[in-house]
């Protein structure tokens, strides 16, 4: 069965997308301090992210003494597991040693989600690669902040734990969820899928671009499967949410399995000073 998802005002989870995202709210950061390291010691580094945040939250932040230069951060990188190149013809000129992508917000707003990480509006959440097949997905995010910008109140970076959003699924969702991918070519992963005792989605808030679908289950009628997306859009809106606040040197690292990530809208005045972060994506990964 396949079917077309297409978002409503009066979707539940419009709301709660934009108390998140779009409000003004500072989110607290998750309850572990940051960790320090020096930007010419990256393997180092790498090990106590990985050790200390990584294995036990599923998301690290690290405050360095200065940005890393590139060959730093793909260092660091490569102790998580192996950097992915940025292939995409859209984003070429932004990018630096084939796997380094730089995010440099711009004034403009732009509704297509594959702009919004250059765009000054929020970014919604999502997971990344989400219509990649399963080994091209990325494991880990790694972003660090070249400059913050300067707003009157800077975007943050949000994470939400998967497990939140699962707990609060009916069994009739998760279990639509478990056969419903992306209509697309290749092989597009199962919206929810376990990998161990863990549920891990793969999907991404379009927000009103509609959204192609092919369920391979039984089902009576597609209305039950955007009756699943809703519930899951309005779940992932509505779990527990955590901020990353920028700085300079400032490391950021997200197991793609673990948390949905996106960014809040910037709060004051336009911005005199982009926000410029690089980032890399990790595949395999060292963990679990």
């Amino acid at each position: 069965m396949k079917g077309t998802y297409r978002e409503l005002p009066e979707h539940p989870h419009v709301a709660l997308r934009h108390a998140l995202l779009d409000a003004g709210r500072t989110h607290p950061a998750p309850p572990f301090s940051p960790l320090r390291g020096r930007a010419a010691d990256p393997t180092a580094t790498a090990e106590a992210v990985l050790h200390e945040h990584l294995t036990p939250y599923g998301v690290a932040v690290a405050d360095l003494d200065r940005p890393m230069a590139n060959a730093e951060l793909v260092e660091f990188g490569s102790v998580l597991g192996v950097p992915q190149p940025e292939r995409s013809p859209d984003v070429g000129a932004r990018v630096e040693e084939g796997v380094i992508l730089n995010l440099v917000s711009g004034p403009t707003v732009i509704r297509d989600p594959a702009g919004q990480p250059f765009a000054a509006n929020a970014l919604s959440l999502h997971t990344e690669s989400s219509g990649a097949s399963v080994p091209a997905q990325p494991r880990y995010i790694v972003l660090m902040c070249v400059s913050p910008g300067s707003t009157g109140r800077t975007a943050q970076t949000v994470v939400v734990p998967m497990s939140g959003a699962y707990e609060a699924l009916s069994r009739r969702t998760r279990d639509i969820l478990t056969h419903l991918r992306y209509d697309l070519p290749g092989e597009a992963p199962a919206v929810l899928r376990r990998v161990g005792d863990r549920p891990v989605f793969a999907i991404r808030d379009f927000m009103d671009t509609p959204m192609p679908w092919t369920f391979d289950g039984k089902m009576d009628r597609p209305a039950a499967v955007d009756d699943a997306l809703r519930e899951l859009y309005a779940a992932i809106y509505g779990a527990r949410a955590f901020g990353f606040t920028w700085t300079r040197g400032r490391l950021v690292v997200i197991d793609n399995t673990v948390h949905f990530h996106g960014r809040t809208r910037a709060v004051g005045a336009a911005e005199a000073t982009a926000r410029h972060l690089k980032r890399l994506r990790i595949a395999g990964g060292n963990v679990r």
